[in-house]
């Protein structure tokens, strides 16, 4: 462009300088070859720059191991003057056709398309092959859903540009997921597909029978009542990732039978189990710091261990537990709360670990329970005597 302006800058000025009776048309038929030869000349370092540009993206296809996906004529008229290569990833690219003289710089001089391949040759005479393939439909992560109720709800939620296909891009956008009895979901099978999910609720869903969420390892925490009153919930499968479970996260799952707390969950909040009749058995791992009020209060547990590094037992944490027959109480409690394990009527067998008696509250334990043994350190047992005096002939040595 600058050699362009350059000529015609300094032919304007010859122009300028003639006399106006001069015949200048020759001149002028000179200017215009001149000119057409200059376009001529961009055009092909245009086309040069075209097929390296070309070339550099198809060596990145190839080292992708992409394919093309389909070859597509651009037409002038009925006149075929390049194509269109689109690929199953990359961004497709745009070939010119080559009508170069043999004086002419160009670089990609043909290309041919068959069903299996596509064929590029260069002005060398070497050519580069690109296989071809078909585009896989979409995943529809929705399909991988075992509840056709739950397959409407996160279709209607998440299926962000309506065209009834749950992509991998809309399921991994997915953070929260919220039901309840108006969905009447049983099964949220296929859920671990949603690898970012961060929050699971299902308040009052009576039509959902098992979760496992062990795959969706980034929730940190089961909510407040996240599933409070699932009446038809039997088992639960948290993910190790769990650190906190809420007041009233499993309140009043009456048929709830099993459920796993991960090692490094810290604190059980308030109700979080409560009036769950068929829970049996309980594992409280080691990193158990808190249990919050009536936590398992009117649960069917058989029995309890609490962990090291547990300090008290709350307010009712274990109230109208019917079936609880052993309780182990660790090295570390200082105090039994007021009503914990009050109506735990068939509570005949107590473990009490710590060397110093812990503060006994109004009614912590059932004032009568017939056959009932209380263990103590051997060396602790006229200390327990002395502080719970009201079960003194209860109090063994172990």
């Amino acid at each position: 462009m600058m050699l362009y302006a350059y000529i015609v800058s300094a032919l304007m000025l010859l122009f300028a300088s003639c006399a106006p009776s001069y015949d200048d048309s020759s001149v002028r038929d000179r200017l215009d070859e001149l000119e057409q030869r200059i376009d001529e000349l961009e055009a092909q370092c245009d086309k040069a720059d075209e097929d390296i540009a070309a070339l550099r993206a198809i060596i990145e296809v190839l080292q992708s191991r992409d394919y093309v996906t389909s070859v597509t004529p651009i037409m002038n008229g009925e006149e075929v003057v390049g194509y269109t290569i689109t690929f199953a990833k990359s961004d497709p690219i745009t070939i010119n056709n080559c009508d170069c003289k043999e004086d002419e710089e160009c670089i990609i001089v043909g290309i041919t398309d068959s069903e299996t391949e596509v064929v590029i040759t260069l002005s060398d005479g070497s050519t580069i092959t690109i296989p071809k393939g078909t585009i896989p439909p979409p995943t529809d992560y929705c399909e991988k859903l075992e509840d056709v109720e739950f397959m409407r709800y996160c279709y209607e939620k998440f299926d962000i540009n309506g065209d009834k296909v749950l992509s991998e891009s809309e399921a991994k956008a997915i953070r929260a997921i919220n039901i309840d009895s108006k969905q009447n979901i049983y099964s949220v099978k296929g859920i671990e597909h949603f690898v970012n999910l961060e929050s699971f609720q299902a308040y009052n869903a009576i039509a959902l029978r098992t979760l496992d969420l062990s795959k969706n390892t980034n929730l940190r925490t089961i909510k407040e009542q996240a599933l409070y009153k699932c009446h038809g919930l039997e088992s639960v499968i948290l993910p190790s990732t769990i650190e906190t479970i809420e007041g009233d996260a499993f309140h009043n799952c009456p048929k709830l039978a099993s459920i796993n707390i991960p090692d490094g969950v810290k604190s059980i909040g308030s109700y979080a189990f409560a009036g769950d009749l068929q829970l049996a058995e309980i594992t409280l791992p080691q990193s158990i710091e808190t249990i919050g009020r009536n936590a398992f209060a009117a649960t069917g547990l058989l029995s309890l261990v609490l962990p090291e590094g547990v300090t008290v037992t709350s307010q009712d944490m274990c109230y109208n537990c019917q079936k609880l027959t052993s309780l182990t109480l660790p090295t570390t409690i200082t105090n039994i709360g007021y009503h914990s394990f009050d109506e735990c009527n068939a509570l005949v067998e107590i473990h009490c670990k710590a060397t110093t008696p812990p503060t006994l509250e109004q009614y912590a334990f059932e004032d009568v329970v017939t056959g009932r043994k209380i263990y103590v350190p051997h060396d602790s047992v006229e200390a327990y005597k002395a502080a719970w005096s009201d079960f003194a002939d209860q109090i063994i040595g172990e």
